[in-house]
């Protein structure tokens, strides 16, 4: 049986989360941006000569990414933000 506890709520205008942690919980089925990069996993490249290059990303790892729309694209470009 998983044991978890419900945090306490956060809000951001309208809407409110209610965090539900588990200290002895599951291993998530992907890797974050942060350890994708820690790990090496995710190599990224530009692709076009204008003003709003394509990013290209390609996944090293046998296991998903999960890259967070608002945070920080992982690598050497830090003023990119993840928009899709």
């Amino acid at each position: 049986m998983l044991e978890a506890f419900v945090d306490r709520p956060l809000r951001h205008e309208s809407l409110t989360v209610f965090p539900v942690i588990a200290p002895h919980g599951p291993v998530l089925p992907y890797l974050l941006s942060t350890e994708a990069q820690e790990a090496g996993v995710l190599t990224l490249r530009e692709r076009g000569d204008t003003p709003d290059p394509q990013l290209l990303a390609r996944n090293n790892s046998l296991h998903p990414l999960l890259l967070l729309a608002g945070e920080p694209v992982p690598g050497e470009n830090q003023g990119r933000l993840v928009e899709r």
